[in-house]
């Protein structure tokens, strides 16, 4: 009876063991193929540089994996080792499994069942982790997986790889908390360094992430990650991997954990989102997101901040001049003091840097002293009347000059809060420089000076309900008209608050920024720069519309197409494109790039058609080439995974650099060179009329509505822009090597910016502003001198009529060969009375 029963036994363990390495077998074809460390292919996150070489945006998805992979020769050997005492003791001398341990994970986890505590340890080795995370991923969690875990370990990786390998993949390839993947990643989000930086504490902390990264972190739960690092000092200390000083050492020794900036946010967001949605079309999600592309943009940090500071500073010039909108708050006396303990408590005492603003309260207005005291935290100072010269209660329809207040009463009261930024008598008198200063002032110099966010919600003054502050928007767009690479975009005041980009997914009315197009296709059509125009009152009437058009400063009589364009007269315009035609006018928007819809009738002249930033650049970019089309880049070149320049979809390498791109070693440029000469651009413009445009746009700089921009000192050229009611506000001009265009409005475009708020007054200046920076260190590059077949003629500067020696004004300008003006000058008389004031033809 024994015997049979043993003999049962005996088959009942062979006919398990037969089955349970059936099913071994079985579940072993579900592993993928791996063989052996060059199979290691990583999700990988894709990485957005600016020109420089610096990231700018990170391109995540569900299934992407922020990690950075790093060399075994750049990861410390004590970060390896605090690794290895961490998760796996006996690494280096089992063969993917450690049977110890896992006998002692057994033993442990019936001790806790017995014990009612619940819970099980595992004893899964550094090679079952990277087997789990690298090959099995898929699979579900269970008892299947743990299997296939131990499996793969045994039969697969181990064999095929040397430990440092494991090792490697294993430290690039596990999740360590925050989104992190690989210690190269973690040092970054945590200590904001690179792994070959950290020292023997950091690399502890980091050790103990991997049991539970999202319990263990150091950022949300401190205590549980130092202790965390305290086991792993203290394993690598039983395991003789360091000395009782080096444990003693990192034990004392302060972590130091640095904020991660949003680089998407804080360097170039509109552009990055732009340049993401332009390479999901053409490289689909996956490979965008999961393959580890290094994707290398034409943005230029420094041109990108020099836009967006001149945004923002635009914003805040045009909010003074609209008024002051009022207090954010009101807080009663009697909870001054929580108000100003409360204030501390979330903030700190602030640090006074003149570039920022800060809450304050104001405590005391005194309209005999001229000043008000404003307390931040625990610091009060002055805010003087001069300061309040702006503060006006908002009124579109009274310039800023009209209505200041004249007592400090008048604006503020006791219990208000209100934003204010710290500075000193000078700064006060240099506000706009005072702005971008980034330090901290005299504290026995300080006076606050008033500020309000220029991005807040509609507000309507209660006193006066038609008196409407609404916050103003702006949009930015810079490039180099000869690569196409684009330097700067900024499609909004503020992403976070709105990722419409105005740049390019806004249609808005161009104004006189149109003309360049109109005058454009009248050279074409044979006029020239001393065409004479009648600007006098005209009609125009058909069956639905009965149209008065005028222009800002009255009629001038008899003006040449040079003098109309330089001042921005709306009626020669009309005249000239019902001369020419409307079907010309359109065939040339669309020539140069405006794609937008046009429609057929003489309101285009003065620009009425909708169109967005970016198509209005590349008309301007034409110009700026004297007629050769523009490029539009983002994307100079995609790296792969590898290392390799990425082919692109025809199978070509993924490399749009131009010849002088910085980023190409001198047989590159010199190749890159070589393509440039045999490739002919095409031409949109003939030579002469591109040369006589570009001349034109010149002297709108140098004579016309551009003149504020001669503060630059260096060859400008460019047209402004103001529609109906000053709802939109244009400047976009160039240099020979650069061209931008600024844009200011509001996006419900039945808002206007304001009495006297033009091009010149409010796009303007923030378009000088980036040039200046921008341009900052660079030498001033000159346009064409002359072009061929253009003949330079001295004319009337008004009339364009042949001037004579008694022409009180003249300017030598550019006709083509065969073309002068038709008249000489007849000493300034340009018209009679009758002439002027009942033309109503065209």
């Amino acid at each position: 009876m024994i015997l049979r029963l043993f003999w049962v036994a005996v088959g009942a363990g062979i006919l398990g063991s037969l089955l349970l390495v059936g099913y071994l077998f079985w579940i072993f074809q579900d592993i993928p193929a791996f063989s052996g460390v060059e199979d290691y292919k990583p999700v990988l996150h894709g990485q957005l540089y600016s020109s420089d070489g610096t990231l700018i945006a990170e391109l995540t998805n569900e299934r992407s994996e922020k990690r950075t992979i790093v060399p075994y020769e750049n990861i410390p050997r004590l970060t390896i080792l605090s690794f290895v005492a961490a998760e796996d003791q006996f690494f280096f001398s089992h063969f993917g499994v450690d049977p110890k341990g896992i006998l002692r994970a057994a033993l442990a986890n019936v001790m806790r069942q017995l014990s009612g505590r619940g819970g099980l340890e595992g004893a899964s080795t550094i090679t079952m982790q990277l087997s789990r995370g690298l090959l099995l991923e898929d699979i579900p969690r269970g008892m299947k997986k743990k299997m296939l875990e131990a499996l793969a370990s045994v039969f697969v990786i181990e064999p095929r790889c040397e430990k440092e390998e494991i090792l490697w993949m294993y430290l690039n390839q596990v999740y360590l908390g925050h989104g992190s993947y690989g210690v190269q990643q973690a040092a970054k989000t945590y200590f904001g360094k690179n792994v070959w930086e950290l020292n023997l504490a950091e690399s502890a902390m980091l050790a103990g992430l991997p049991k539970a990264p999202g319990e263990n972190t150091p950022l949300l739960h401190p205590e549980k990650a130092r202790n965390r690092q305290l086991y792993v000092l203290g394993r690598m200390l039983e395991d003789k991997y360091i000395t009782r000083n080096e444990y003693d050492l990192a034990k004392e020794a302060e972590l130091v954990y640095k904020h991660q900036p949003n680089v998407f946010l804080d360097t170039a967001p509109f552009f990055s989102e732009q340049v993401r949605k332009q390479l999901v079309e053409e490289l689909g999600t996956k490979k965008l997101y999961e393959e580890g592309l290094q994707i290398y943009t034409t943005v230029n940090l420094d041109a990108q901040k020099a836009a967006q500071d001149a945004i923002e500073y635009g914003i805040r010039r045009l909010g003074r001049r609209q008024g002051f909108k009022g207090p954010t708050a009101t807080v009663p006396k009697e909870k001054w003091d929580e108000y100003h303990k409360n204030y501390i408590k979330l903030h700190g005492e602030p640090e006074l840097s003149r570039n920022r603003m800060y809450y304050g309260l104001v405590t005391e207005v005194n309209d005999a002293k001229k000043r008000a005291t404003v307390q931040v935290g625990s610091v009060a100072a002055p805010l003087t009347l001069d300061a309040l010269y702006w503060a006006r209660t908002p009124r579109s329809w009274l310039k800023m000059i009209q209505d200041r207040p004249k007592r400090v009463s008048q604006v503020l009261m006791p219990g208000y809060v209100i934003k204010v930024r710290p500075t000193d008598r000078k700064g006060l008198e240099n506000e706009q420089d005072d702005w971008r200063k980034d330090e901290e002032v005299d504290p026995d110099k300080l006076i606050w000076d008033l500020e309000q966010d220029p991005v807040d919600a509609e507000w309507m003054h209660e006193e006066d309900p038609e008196a409407e502050y609404t916050a103003a928007q702006a949009s930015f767009l810079a490039k180099d008209p000869e690569s196409g690479y684009t330097v700067a975009m900024v499609g909004g005041t503020t992403y976070e608050r709105s990722e419409f980009n105005r740049s390019i997914q806004g249609c808005r009315q161009p104004g006189s920024n149109f003309k360049p197009i109109l005058y454009s296709a009248a050279l074409e059509s044979g006029m020239t720069v001393s065409s004479i125009l009648l600007d006098a009152p005209i009609v125009t009437e058909d069956e639905d519309l009965r149209w008065k058009p005028g222009n800002s400063s009255g009629f001038q009589g008899e003006v040449s197409l040079r003098y109309a364009l330089v001042n921005s007269i709306n009626i020669p315009a009309i005249k000239t494109g019902a001369k020419i035609g409307t079907a010309r006018v359109i065939e040339m928007a669309r020539r140069l790039g405006i794609t937008s819809p046009i429609p057929d009738d003489l309101s285009i002249f003065l620009g009425s058609a909708c169109v967005s930033q970016e198509e209005l650049l590349n008309a301007f970019a034409t110009i700026a080439l004297g007629g050769l089309k523009p490029r539009t880049l983002y994307v100079t070149h995609i790296i792969d995974r590898n290392g390799e320049i990425l082919a692109d979809e025809n199978g070509d390498p993924y490399d749009r650099r131009t010849y002088y791109d910085v980023t190409l070693d001198v047989p590159e440029k010199l190749d890159k060179m070589y393509q440039e000469v045999h490739v002919e651009r095409e031409r949109l413009l003939d030579t002469t009329v591109g040369f006589i445009m570009q001349w034109l746009l010149r002297e709108v700089v140098r004579a016309g509505t551009g003149q504020r921009a001669l503060t630059l000192n260096r060859p400008l050229a460019g047209k402004t822009g103001t529609t109906n009611n000053s709802y939109d506000a244009w400047f976009t001009g160039f240099t020979p090597h650069l061209v931008a265009s600024a844009w200011i409005g509001h996006d419900r475009n039945d808002r206007p910016l304001g009495r006297g708020e033009d091009g010149a007054r409010a796009a303007l200046p923030i378009w000088i502003d980036f040039m200046e920076h921008a341009l900052d260190g660079l030498p001033a590059e000159e346009f064409p001198k002359t072009a061929n077949g253009i003949q330079w003629i001295q004319v009337n500067a008004k009339t364009g009529r042949t001037a004579t020696e008694s022409t009180p004004v003249s300017v030598s300008a550019p006709f083509r060969w065969g073309k002068k003006p038709d008249e000489v000058d007849d000493f300034g008389i340009e018209g009679s009375e009758e002439d002027i004031f009942f033309d109503t033809e065209f």
